[in-house]
């Protein structure tokens, strides 16, 4: 992505997003849906009965066409201490879900000409902690993900009791004096940082606290009842704890509430239901939350983020089988939640689980019926493949197979190295180091990856390996704290 669309006008901005939407259509010809509404409940019910015999699924989920139900269930455990199920107005963790409420909370400041999109951060925080990235970063290059701000789970983060951060002034140190990654506007990278600046700079220009402020002009005029930021070492009636492999004992599991925020923001965290997505999803595609013109600049892409897919503001947008498809998910240890509205036609799909990863392969056997199989899930399963490949046969034989396979799809970096986390909960350390070092592989220029080969390296009692890995990771982000703190200890030994 260049500084070129940044500088163009709203006419010539807006056309040029047309020209996008009726490219992307030609390319793929509309098909009309593979399944009837009927066929579609029934099929979906009978998935969801073998995922809980297989307790593969925990949560809830609804599906709605042109704002009307067609099916709305609860499955599973909201928390297993006391045995307490899921219900249809269980609050689940959103994740990062909660980027599109402050995705829009900024286009409602913009419409009403309270700030532009081509401001820049030191416009509204004048005293923000890092002045030359503040006068450089503008507003549209927060809410793409095209800033160069990373993200807040410093070593500090990492370290802190969790109720330290309960306002969005608070995260602000953990990532103010880092680097930027690149310079703002030439590429994408996903940042939570750059959400919590957003937040920060709503509460500057309304003079209201960021959580009143989206309760006050989204949760409330969209009737979403069971929708916040809930501090969750309060009292919270009603909702579902976490559940989730990673540090767990093989064939355990353990909450979360000791690895997530106490209380969550504008960049993810928060709490919701599907009936409250449901409405949340009838408000913005109604026009109540944003006028009709605003709601096109809101959802529509605005850089490449994936295959067939783009990132808007705090939405992402895909095309698939020329169908268009906005929403947004989100993801975490024992957090696993998706909206997806099928805008050409008419569904919403809003699925929660309390467990790693638990709407995945529910959102997609939904997606294939209602639009048929895309890259998408091609990806999924070529992904599947592999990494089933590489851990039963090793790194070298991973490889062999992904590179005969790889025209079919692509390998996602960040699927890929959940599941080298996976493996190293359960003591599967050699399966590890083979999915990591494939990441590696994939993935040369990422910090991430490298960081993650040197953790299963020091799992295993290789100094050297995680050493070498651990300063690959730092070269290309000296941002890396974790990895800073991973050399000291072992260079000390």
């Amino acid at each position: 992505m260049t500084d070129l669309l940044q500088k163009e006008t709203p006419i010539v901005k807006h056309i040029a997003c047309l020209i996008l939407i009726i490219a992307a259509i030609a390319v793929s010809p509309v098909h009309a849906q593979t399944v009837d509404d009927s066929t579609l409940v029934e099929k979906t019910l009978e998935y969801l009965e073998k995922a809980v015999t297989d307790e593969s699924f925990s949560g809830t989920v609804l599906i709605a066409k042109d704002g009307k139900l067609l099916l709305k269930k609860a499955y599973g455990l909201a928390n297993r201490s006391f045995q307490v199920p899921n219900k249809i107005d269980t609050k689940f963790n959103l994740g990062s879900m909660n980027k599109m409420f402050t995705g829009v909370a900024v286009l409602q400041l913009v419409q009403k000409g309270t700030l532009s999109l081509q401001d820049r951060i030191i416009q509204h925080v004048p005293d923000y902690p890092n002045t030359e990235i503040a006068e450089k970063v503008t507003i549209h290059q927060l809410l793409t993900h095209s800033s160069g701000l990373g993200h807040y789970w410093t070593d500090e983060f990492n370290r802190a009791s969790k109720d330290r951060f309960k306002k969005v002034e608070d995260y602000i140190p953990l990532f103010a004096d880092q680097q930027l990654l690149f310079e703002p506007g030439t590429q994408y990278s996903y940042s939570n940082a750059g959400f919590m600046v957003l937040g920060l700079i709503i509460e500057r220009v309304t003079g209201e606290d960021y959580f009143d402020y989206v309760m006050r002009n989204i949760y409330e005029p969209a009737g979403m009842i069971n929708t916040d930021a809930y501090e969750t070492d309060c009292v919270v009636p009603n909702y579902a704890v976490g559940y989730t492999t990673f540090g767990a004992e093989p064939g355990t599991v353990k909450n979360n509430l000791f690895m997530h925020v106490v209380k969550g923001g504008p960049a993810g965290g928060g709490y919701s239901t599907v009936e409250d997505l449901l409405s949340f999803s009838n408000a913005l595609l109604g026009h109540k939350l944003l006028s009709p013109k605003f709601t096109r600049t809101v959802l529509t892409g605005k850089v490449d983020a994936g295959t067939n897919s783009r990132y808007g503001y705090g939405f992402r947008e895909r095309f698939e089988n020329g169908h268009r498809i906005v929403g947004h998910g989100g993801g975490f240890p024992g957090i696993s939640s998706r909206l997806n509205m099928y805008v050409d036609l008419g569904y919403t799909v809003a699925i929660l689980s309390n467990s790693d990863q638990g709407s995945q392969a529910l959102k997609v056997f939904i997606e294939e019926l209602l639009v048929g199989k895309t890259q998408y899930t091609k990806n999924i399963e070529l992904t599947d493949a592999v990494l089933e490949h590489l851990t039963e046969h090793g790194y070298e034989a991973g490889v062999e197979y992904f590179e005969k396979k790889r025209e079919g799809g692509t390998v996602n970096e960040n699927t890929v190295n959940r599941y080298g986390y996976e493996l190293l909960s359960k003591g599967n350390t050699s399966g590890a180091i083979a999915v990591f070092r494939f990441n590696v592989y994939l993935y040369p220029e990422s910090s991430n990856v490298y960081d993650s080969l040197g953790e299963a390296y020091m799992a295993v009692g290789d100094t050297q390996l995680a050493i070498e890995n651990y300063e690959r990771s730092l070269e290309l982000d000296p941002n890396n704290i974790n990895a800073v703190e991973m050399l000291k200890k072992l260079k000390q030994k």
